[in-house]
């Protein structure tokens, strides 16, 4: 199996990483339940959706992820935070998320 880290990268604008607190990222995704959040504020998912989609199976045929999820969080105009009832399923059903933007 590669090194799936290589794979992702932090885009967060240094002074934003500096304000937030993250866990570890596991040493190997076998066995791991990784869930995707759709947040494209479009409401047609389109473009992202076919990211997801590869890169479900990437993570399950290379890297043994067991399940894969989705949920999807719209931008408003009071806000970009998600529900906090998302985020907590988020929390508790998953051991990665990752968080996309398609437009």
């Amino acid at each position: 199996m590669g090194n799936f880290h290589a794979l992702f990268r932090d885009p967060t604008a240094p002074a934003q990483k500096a304000q937030r607190k993250t866990n570890p990222r596991p040493a190997s995704l076998k066995g791991k339940t990784v869930a995707f959040l759709n947040n494209d504020g479009s409401g047609l998912g389109v473009r992202i959706q076919e990211f997801y989609n590869e890169m479900e199976r990437v993570l399950k045929e290379r890297y043994g992820v067991t399940r894969v999820f989705h949920r999807e969080k719209f931008r408003t105009m009071t806000g970009q935070g998600a529900p906090d009832e998302l985020v907590r399923e988020l929390a508790s059903g998953a051991d990665l998320v990752i968080n996309g933007m398609g437009v």
